[in-house]
């Protein structure tokens, strides 16, 4: 077409998105538009984007030889446009024409009936004016033939009857066929409401050979599209060897009002919206002050617990010198999966995935009665002879085909032990309690505190388990305060960690008691947190 107030000529033209890059915040789209030069100059209008994107962001550039793109300009615009698209408003409108064609016919069978049942009305007060001009007595009298006036009058009466059984169905038909029409009137108002929208459109100036087909690309980024990762991991057999079978997902969310449909996605840890800003060069100021009187007379200690590293255990060791992070120093990880994908404009969540993988593991029933009194089946594994490092994200867990929660996993490097928990095992019960011994000295105020903690384990199934049970005992770091940690046999300790561990084998139908005991002592300025 050509502009009239520009004398330009602009060519329209619907871009297609090829390819998508999902951030933590953002989209970065790829676009394309084939058009026909028409001269050496012209420009071209190309819609289908979305009215939010980014225009500073944008580059377009012809691909190959042929053109070049000179120039370029975002429009947005107002304009009416339908709340439903065109099929649901043919749609709505054969539905109003049926309805309304409906209620026109059984508005017509009443009409008919009522005329029906006037006629008959008609012809029984004709019959009573019969009988009533009829002389008594003679020839022609009622009781000569009272029969046959007896027979008319019952005939005309069961007519009656009918037509006005039939009225009262057909009187309950119009009500429905009523209802139905104001449905319809309805539905049919919404399909013909309109609502203002903003579109974008871009305007390209191009610069081209008369009569070559260039191929115009464009890309830019637009927010209201985001992605996380999900993950599913599957307990199953392989060999008589336990494997975690993972699928790793990448949830996409879009709003941007474009249309993506078959585009190769790609999804990215990088993020573009942060800029790099070197550190403040200023000083960090320590100071220190001399303690008051009330706190060299009183210690407040309190209770800090420690959270203790996989790949620092003994079931497990990192394979890797350096273990990297999401924010490992802008080093972006890049998924590409294969193959095609549509993600419709909707806000709802889709799922495309990632990759797939199995990693032999270590299964162990493991009970930790502190923290609550039931056996969990947990799976210890390392994360080998994949390209990319497990990324932190909610995570469903199964065991074969039955899923049997849902939890988190944290970010895993290449070569990283990691745990997972795999549900509960029913089978076995715990049972903890704790029994505390206190005492003073009568000089020096010591104070003495032992702990016994009593674990009872009971198998209910008809195979024997194994389950190892994970206890705690405090470890000081201060003088004031000493703790001798325990030596009951049938545990191993760490004392660095305060974690003392126990595998216990249960025969079917078995009991198996065990017992921790641990002691502190503390001096007399000390206030002790335990209960």
């Amino acid at each position: 077409m050509t502009d009239a107030n520009a004398q330009r000529v602009v060519l329209d033209g619907e871009s297609v998105a090829t390819r998508v890059t999902l951030f933590e915040d953002r989209a970065e789209v790829q676009r394309t538009v084939e058009v026909v030069a028409p001269r050496e100059h012209f420009w071209v209008r190309v819609g289908g984007l979305g009215v939010a994107l980014d225009d500073a962001s944008l580059v377009a550039s012809v691909r190959g030889e042929g053109g070049r793109v000179v120039g370029h300009e975002v429009q947005r615009v107002v304009r009416d446009v339908y709340v439903l698209d065109e099929a649901a408003r043919a749609e709505a409108e054969r539905a109003h024409d049926e309805a309304r064609d409906g209620h026109a016919q059984a508005e017509a069978r009443c009409e008919a009936l009522r005329r029906e049942a006037g006629w008959i009305g008609q012809a029984i007060e004709a019959w009573f004016a019969g009988v009533a001009a009829v002389p008594r007595g003679g020839e022609g009298a009622p009781g000569a033939g009272a029969s046959q006036w007896a027979e008319a009058l019952a005939a005309l009466e069961a007519e009656m009857t009918r037509v006005n059984e039939a009225l009262a169905a057909q009187l309950r038909a119009l009500d429905a066929a009523a209802r139905q029409l104001a449905q319809a009137v309805a539905a049919w108002r919404v399909a013909c409401r309109q609502v203002p929208r903003v579109e974008a459109t871009l305007v390209l100036q191009v610069a081209g050979d008369l009569g070559k087909t260039l191929l115009i690309e464009m890309s830019y980024r637009t927010p209201c599209a985001l992605w996380r990762p999900e993950h599913l991991a599957r307990l199953v057999t392989r060999d008589g060897a336990p494997v975690i079978a993972f699928e790793s997902w990448a949830t996409v969310w879009q709003s941007t009002g474009e249309r993506w449909d078959d585009v190769a996605l790609r999804f990215s840890t990088a993020r573009p919206a942060q800029s790099a800003t070197p550190p403040l060069e200023t000083d960090d100021v320590l100071r220190t002050r001399r303690k008051t009187e009330a706190e060299r007379q009183n210690i407040q200690v309190s209770l800090r617990e420690q959270t203790v590293a996989v790949a620092g255990l003994d079931r497990g060791a990192r394979v890797v010198d350096e273990m990297p992070g999401v924010d490992d120093g802008g080093e972006a990880l890049w998924f590409a999966p294969e193959g095609a994908a549509r993600v419709p404009s909707d806000g709802a969540p889709h799922r495309v995935l990632l990759q797939r993988f199995e990693l032999p593991c270590v299964l162990e029933r493991v009970a930790m009665p502190e923290k609550g009194e039931t056996v969990h089946l947990r799976a210890t594994a390392t994360l080998r002879g994949v390209s990319t490092p497990l990324l932190a994200g909610p995570v469903q867990v199964a065991r074969e085909a039955t899923l049997v929660g849902r939890g988190r996993v944290d970010f895993v490097a290449r070569g990283e032990p990691f745990e997972l928990g795999f549900g509960v095992e029913d089978g076995v019960r715990v049972r903890r309690r704790v029994e505390d011994k206190r005492e003073v000295t009568v000089v020096m105020g010591t104070q003495k505190l032992v702990r016994t903690v009593k674990v009872t384990l009971s198998n209910l199934s008809d195979e024997a388990r194994t389950v190892l049970v994970v206890e705690r005992f405090p470890v000081s770091e201060l003088d004031e305060v000493r703790v001798f940690a325990p030596t009951d046999p049938g545990w191993s300790f760490e004392a660095r960690d305060g974690l003392a561990r126990a595998a216990v084998t249960l025969e079917p139908r078995a009991t198996h008691a065990l017992s921790l005991t641990w002691r502190l002592e503390a001096s007399n300025k000390v206030q002790l947190p335990f209960a």
